[in-house]
């Protein structure tokens, strides 16, 4: 929350970065298997042609089918009450990444998980490592 809150009030680098690995953090408490959906994402990656890499975006495919793959209920709806809790938590000293934390929480889970953006932030940064292996 440090960073994120640091990168908003600053306005200098990438404040989605901190936030997806923000979400990435809570997925094993929302009751995803980190370990299985990195080893999907791996596979993904492992089996992707060579010839699409050069589109660059693999990662942003891997994310997506990811996200797919991944959804089981309650995760997504659990993620946001996490994110929900805490910004709750660290409004005090963490004012604008709280915003952020409880911007994404409000929002209802859409029914194509691909659209879901806390979702999709955690999926990618999943799929970011698998491709940067």
């Amino acid at each position: 929350m440090a960073a994120l809150d640091g990168a908003l009030r600053e306005e200098a680098g990438d404040p989605e970065q901190p936030l997806r690995a923000l979400v990435t953090w809570l997925l094993p408490l929302a009751g995803v298997d980190v370990e299985a959906a990195a080893g999907h994402a791996g596979t993904y990656v492992a089996n992707f042609p060579l010839a699409g890499r050069a589109l660059g975006d693999l990662d942003e495919r891997a994310a997506a089918w990811l996200a797919q793959l991944m959804d089981e209920p309650p995760a997504r709806d659990r993620l946001r009450e996490l994110l929900a809790g805490l910004a709750a938590a660290w409004a005090d000293p963490w004012p604008l990444a709280a915003e952020r934390a409880a911007g994404w929480a409000a929002e209802a889970a859409p029914a194509d998980p691909r659209q879901d953006e806390p979702w999709m932030a955690a999926m990618l940064a999943l799929a970011a490592a698998a491709a940067a292996a």
